[in-house]
């Protein structure tokens, strides 16, 4: 079983991907703002997977990303980031760059 950290500001949104995720056998740990998510990161060392939203705050998500690949204990982490709504290709492009997978 992994740990998952799911951040995502809509609660609706985040209860979905948490019974998702426990479906499949895993813990899921919820954020609804990144500064709570880094907090989580710092103080669960052993979150297997990021999953988050891509619309979240704007551009937060980008930054989000750029902050916890350039940890060097969280470089490895994987994210998955998704979105429910529009996100136009240079967000895409960015978010790939620094290290997110879509």
């Amino acid at each position: 079983m992994s740990k998952i950290l799911v951040l995502v500001e809509d609660p609706e949104t985040a209860a979905g991907l948490v019974s998702g995720v426990e479906e499949l056998g895993h813990a899921a740990v919820v954020s609804h703002k990144s500064a709570h998510a880094w907090e989580t990161l710092e103080y669960n060392r052993d979150i297997a997977l990021l999953i988050m939203d891509a619309m979240l705050g704007g551009s937060e998500g980008d930054n989000f990303i750029r902050r916890v690949k350039g940890h060097g204990v969280f470089r490895d982490l994987p994210i998955i980031v998704f979105s429910a709504g529009y996100v136009g290709p240079r967000m895409v492009a960015e978010m790939l760059e620094h290290g997110a997978g879509w």
